[in-house]
């Protein structure tokens, strides 16, 4: 068994340049069969199909966190409806 050294520098470095090329392509590029590379195609569509999950569930995150905002609005005018029933209740004399 051989253990691997992982420069973590070089691999920030490679990841930065994946993602400026992802972004300035728009996709990953896909040289398919030519000349043996098919592994990069296959290693573009596994990565398009992980950003497309990824943003799939960062979407639902993003919905998620939207209803828990507007719940704890609607919770928070609740509270300050009902404060403001008891607090006339009690100014007026009623129980």
């Amino acid at each position: 068994m051989k253990i691997f050294d992982i420069d973590p520098d070089h691999v920030r470095v490679v990841a930065r340049d994946l993602a400026f090329q992802a972004e300035k392509l728009g996709r990953s590029p896909d040289p398919g069969g030519a000349g043996g590379f098919s592994v990069y195609g296959e290693f573009g569509s596994a990565m398009r199909a992980a950003l497309a999950a990824i943003a799939a569930h960062e979407a639902a995150l993003r919905r998620d966190y939207t209803h828990l905002a507007s719940l704890g609005h609607a919770v928070a005018a609740a509270g300050r409806r009902v404060d403001g029933d008891y607090a006339r209740a009690f100014a007026g004399g009623g129980a």
